[in-house]
């Protein structure tokens, strides 16, 4: 199993009990059959989003749709339990409230950033959201990209698709630092996400 400690890297809070993995934060006994078993697949499931292997189908997807790949509801279920479990990387490094998305009942527009190889190297959804006080509009909802893939204009890649496809889309804050940097100073969104962004890069906790 990989030895890097993501979760000690990039996971907000993580437990540091003894019998807590570094890399995936799982706490468990390892004396205990049962428990190595369930630390292992869900291991194994941490390291495969932050360690993305080539997927002949995700390539094959790559020819057809280019970078960002399309997850539907009708989507193969492979497919949507990738972003799925893309979700739950991001609830636990920006330590999100609930996972935002679900493999078999979400009904969002998702889509998997992948290489030409078919590495899943991220994901992010889209949704129609309509509030109570405040007009209906297309909401970016979450992005997240492996570490080893950031700064290399993938966000920009997503954001730039979105922005044209989905009508006065907006990012939904709060913002990871690098997303906030990113909307900070850009002129296609609206003033108030602009200026919540710089508030974000200026607090002293950020």
């Amino acid at each position: 199993m990989a030895k890097r400690a993501y979760a000690m890297e990039f996971f907000k809070r993580p437990e540091t009990f003894e019998g807590t993995c570094p890399v995936c934060n799982m706490l468990y006994v390892k004396e205990e059959s049962d428990d190595r078993i369930m630390h292992e697949a869900y291991h194994r499931e941490i390291v495969d989003v932050f360690e993305p292997k080539p997927s002949v189908t995700l390539a094959k997807l790559f020819i057809r749709h280019g970078q960002l790949v399309p997850v539907r509801s009708d989507s193969p279920r492979p497919i949507r339990r990738r972003l799925a479990r893309i979700s739950r990387v991001f609830k636990k490094e920006f330590g999100a409230g609930f996972t935002m998305y679900e493999e078999a009942e979400d009904t969002g527009d998702g889509y998997l950033i992948v290489g030409s190889d078919g590495r899943a190297v991220g994901g992010f959804v889209v949704r129609w959201m309509e509030y109570e006080n405040e007009p209906a509009r297309w909401v970016l909802c979450w992005v997240w990209i492996a570490p080893s893939h950031r700064r290399r204009g993938l966000m920009q890649t997503a954001w730039l698709m979105v922005h044209d496809k989905y009508p006065n889309i907006e990012p939904d804050p709060p913002f990871s630092k690098g997303a906030a940097l990113f909307f900070a100073n850009r002129e296609d969104v609206p003033d108030d996400i602009r200026k919540y962004a710089q508030s974000q890069l200026a607090a002293d906790n950020f």
